[in-house]
């Protein structure tokens, strides 16, 4: 899965998001489709495709960790 977001994806710091974007929510994606799945296969392929669908939204996705880790740091 990662070898497929590299090569959708041609800016470097864009990968490199993506990247760690998928290795913190990997778990909780396959986590969620697998309450409404039970072919491993085609969980596989709902987490990849809905995946390759967040590429488009990256700067939104910075975006919403900007504000996450605002949101952290004034609770300290």
């Amino acid at each position: 899965m990662l070898a497929l977001i590299c090569a959708a994806i041609e800016d470097p710091d864009d990968r490199e998001f993506m990247t760690q974007f998928y290795l913190e929510y990997e778990r909780l994606m396959y986590a969620t489709a697998r309450k409404n799945l039970s072919d491993p296969e085609l969980i596989k392929d709902i987490v990849q495709e809905n995946v390759l669908k967040l590429i488009p939204k990256i700067s939104f996705l910075r975006q919403q960790e900007n504000c996450i880790k605002a949101s952290l740091w004034s609770l300290r």
